[in-house]
């Protein structure tokens, strides 16, 4: 058998190093294609669980029994919240306009049973989202104005935004309204934009610093 030359051997290892390295080549390419695949796999099942989790939010938020939740008192009277309705099983009570409990959520679910019209009418403002969120109440809250917008109105700083917020409130809302700015005019009259009631006496049909003049005679008759 004839001898190879130097030449042939030499071009025979360069074709053997080539395959080689083609080899390798397409080994590389599979690994790297197989990667993205397992990378596209992960995103769309995060995308899916994004997507799952968005459409039942509610479900998934989960609130211990025995966690406290701040509940807060919008009335102007006294407010009384009871765990089985009319008086009955566990009651808070709340002595004035503001104020704050915190309420297990176990109890606080029985009060949102028993208690319906309170709370979409705003009688009480429930200060976690978590909550309002899992109980879907999101629409309701978005008429019911909490402590702080309530307070904003009857400083009436802003004549026209107070009045574009009071004109948002629920109608259990407004009467408090209007019963916190008659005591303010009676309790704190240097203190009162008298602009603004006249303003929201126009809106309402309401005298309100005449229902302050009843109040202050009154009292005058009392000894207050």
């Amino acid at each position: 058998m004839p001898r190879k030359s130097s030449r042939e051997m030499g071009l025979n290892n360069n074709v053997s190093d080539e395959t080689k390295s083609n080899q390798t080549i397409n080994e590389l390419l599979e690994i790297i294609n197989s990667l993205k695949k397992e990378i596209d796999e992960i995103k769309g099942t995060k995308e899916e669980k994004e997507v799952i989790y968005s459409e039942n939010d509610s479900d998934l938020i989960d609130i211990r029994p025995d966690a406290y939740i701040k509940v807060i008192s919008l009335t102007a009277w006294n407010l009384s919240l009871s765990t089985k309705g009319y008086g009955k099983g566990k009651i808070y009570t709340f002595r004035e306009f503001g104020e704050m409990k915190r309420i297990p959520y176990a109890d606080l679910i029985e009060i949102m049973e028993s208690h319906p019209e309170f709370l979409r009418e705003g009688h009480f403002y429930i200060a976690n989202d978590a909550v309002i969120k899992k109980h879907g109440l999101q629409e309701y809250y978005k008429h019911i104005l909490d402590k702080e917008k309530i307070e904003q109105i009857v400083r009436g700083m802003n004549p026209d935004l107070c009045i574009s917020l009071y004109k948002s409130a629920t109608d259990s809302q407004k009467e408090v309204i209007i019963t916190l700015l008659v005591e303010r005019i009676v309790n704190n009259p240097d203190n009162v934009n008298m602009n603004f009631v006249e303003k929201m006496t126009k809106i309402t049909g309401i005298d309100i610093a005449e229902r302050a003049r009843d109040i202050k005679r009154l009292n005058e008759m009392l000894g207050v």
